[in-house]
């Protein structure tokens, strides 16, 4: 007899904002979300992914660098 797993995950991750000190930049990240599930048996893998559904938009980050040399 064969085994049957079903698998689940879910993951999320929060917006961040960090400073790198050694250039003046600001980096922010945007939300990120996915979900995740399986079937498989000995012989069998299925599996879907869902991820980012509801984002607008493909930027996935952005930088912004403060500069008294340039404007």
């Amino acid at each position: 007899m064969s085994a049957i797993e079903i698998k689940e995950v879910v993951h999320y991750a929060t917006p961040e904002r960090q400073l790198w000190s050694d250039s003046n930049t600001i980096y922010r990240s945007r939300n990120f979300h996915s979900i995740e599930g399986g079937w498989s048996n000995d012989n069998w893998n299925v599996r879907f992914t869902a991820a980012n559904i509801f984002n607008k938009g493909w930027v996935g980050a952005s930088l912004m660098m403060s500069s008294d040399y340039y404007s």
